[in-house]
């Protein structure tokens, strides 16, 4: 996924920024105890379709055959980011999608993966990047955690 050398150093500064800051928020989640996505919630979350399926197979235990890094991907992942409607960490929590765990906040690093590996870091990713990284440090500092 980007956080073991050669691929991190490869990605940058800009994708180490993002990956730290997840890592930070994923660990704030992952002490909250708050429940993680499971095939029941899975749907209600409203994830880009790629991660939706990556997300659904990982729940399912079954591996699957499918291209992630797809044009189709990087647009969807960049629609979703460009409508994320979540200013501080207390707004996220209330999002299905904002857990710890297989399928939770792992799935927006995942997604921001995938685009740059399909379309590089495009300016569009580099704003998606931005907001990512806002919205994990905000996570990260909610008061209810």
């Amino acid at each position: 996924m980007g956080l073991a050398p050669p691929v991190w150093d490869s990605l940058g500064p800009k994708w180490q920024d993002l990956a730290t800051a997840w890592l930070s928020a994923e660990l704030q989640l992952a002490k909250s105890g708050k429940a993680t996505l499971n095939l029941n919630t899975l749907d209600s979350a409203e994830l880009p379709s790629g991660l939706q399926e990556w997300a659904e197979s990982v729940l399912r235990k079954k591996s699957a055959n499918i291209q992630y890094a797809t044009a189709k991907n990087a647009e969807e992942m960049e629609d979703w980011v460009s409508e994320l409607d979540v200013e501080t960490g207390e707004d996220a929590l209330q999002e299905v999608w904002c857990t710890s765990g297989k399928v939770g906040l792992n799935l927006l690093l995942l997604g921001m993966k995938f685009w740059i590996d399909c379309k590089g870091p495009s300016p569009q990713w580099l704003q998606a990047q931005a907001t990512l990284l806002h919205l994990f440090r905000e996570i990260s500092k909610a008061p209810s955690l």
